[in-house]
């Protein structure tokens, strides 16, 4: 493998509109009228992700960017993202596994890597139905499992990294003071009232120490809360766990600047599964008043190679893209020769 090739973590924000992220509170939902504007909702992802990388899917702008299954709900679009097409058979999240090699898989199979340089960790149980289509391709963390790490996720002539101090202060934080022990056994009995799902700060906390300790080539890292909060009606809620992910991000980003050779070479890919209906059927996705509008979605990407552009496609025509795009645009990061599908060339160099 060339080494010009990229790290990459792909990142999910489950359930976020388009309108919340470049628009910041809805009007017709947050009772305050001053409002919260995007970049007080998303200070970090507004001043210093997008501000130094780019975005699509600006409702104002020519660059839109689309589900590309039909149902608009999670596992078809999860499966679809990660076999870079529509899986037809998959119209909902009770479809089952995936029936085709993952992205994931084929990093595993044709980068020969171990199987702790390609990992999925997720709030969402049900994730894995989406990342594999075969038992321990990869290391798959989802739902409330607790993480065992060992050097052999890295293979037998890597040791664990050491964490530098400044790390380790930022995973003490994430891990509320406790040790990283007592931070994983905890998911386990302070459970979310949602059914089949984590806490995302467990599943942050757990990627954040993996990616510290084993830098992976590939991380898919999806959080799930905004989008179960959602479903509950609860939009300030919804609004804090947004900021929530600002906070994340902006630790992710500064791990990564700590990491060296490897933080410069990552690439982050930011997106969601799915938008949301409008005003009142805010709180679903995929039924007959929210199909259509939950069909946009939008996709940020940051790195040291990814050129600083900003809002795509308010100046410039940007063509349409699809969830469909985010496989072959990863593989060709990676040195790969992508499946079928349109790259993403903003993001490619």
């Amino acid at each position: 493998m060339e080494a010009t090739t990229k790290n990459i973590i792909l990142l999910m924000w489950d359930g976020i509109r388009p309108q919340e992220v470049f628009h910041g509170s809805d009007p017709l939902l947050y009772k305050d009228e001053k409002g919260i504007t995007q970049t007080e909702l998303l200070p970090f992802f507004w001043n210093e992700f997008v501000s130094n990388g780019l975005i699509y899917g600006s409702p104002s702008s020519s660059s839109l960017i689309t589900c590309s299954n039909s149902t608009m709900i999670s596992l078809p679009a999860y499966q679809s993202i990660m076999a870079g097409a529509e899986q037809p058979y998959c119209k909902g999240n009770d479809s089952g596994r995936i029936r085709v090699s993952t992205l994931q898989e084929r990093l595993i199979d044709e980068l020969d890597l171990p199987s702790g340089k390609v990992c999925s960790f997720a709030s969402w149980s049900v994730m894995r139905e989406a990342v594999s289509c075969k038992d321990d391709s990869h290391l798959i963390n989802c739902g409330v499992q607790k993480y065992t790490q060992t050097s052999e996720l890295d293979g037998a002539d890597e040791k664990i990294v050491t964490i530098p101090p400044n790390v380790q202060k930022i995973l003490s934080s994430v891990f509320e003071g406790k040790s990283f022990e007592e931070f994983n056994e905890n998911q386990t009995t302070d459970l979310p009232p949602w059914k089949n799902a984590r806490h995302d700060k467990y599943t942050f906390g757990l990627a954040l120490q993996h990616l510290a300790t084993h830098k992976p080539k590939f991380m898919f890292l999806s959080l799930n809360d905004s989008d179960e909060l959602g479903h509950l009606g609860h939009y300030e809620k919804y609004l804090s766990t947004i900021s929530t992910y600002d906070r994340y991000l902006s630790m992710l980003v500064e791990v990564l600047k700590s990491m060296e050779e490897y933080g410069k070479n990552t690439v982050i890919i930011v997106t969601t599964d799915h938008g949301r209906g409008l005003g009142e059927f805010w709180v679903d996705h995929g039924g007959k008043d929210s199909l259509e509008s939950s069909r946009n979605v939008w996709l940020a990407a940051y790195g040291d190679s990814v050129k600083k552009l900003g809002v795509l496609g308010l100046e410039k025509a940007i063509k349409t893209h699809t969830h469909s795009d985010i496989r072959p645009t990863i593989e060709k990061l990676m040195g790969l020769k992508p499946v079928d599908g349109v790259i993403l060339d903003e993001i490619v160099d």
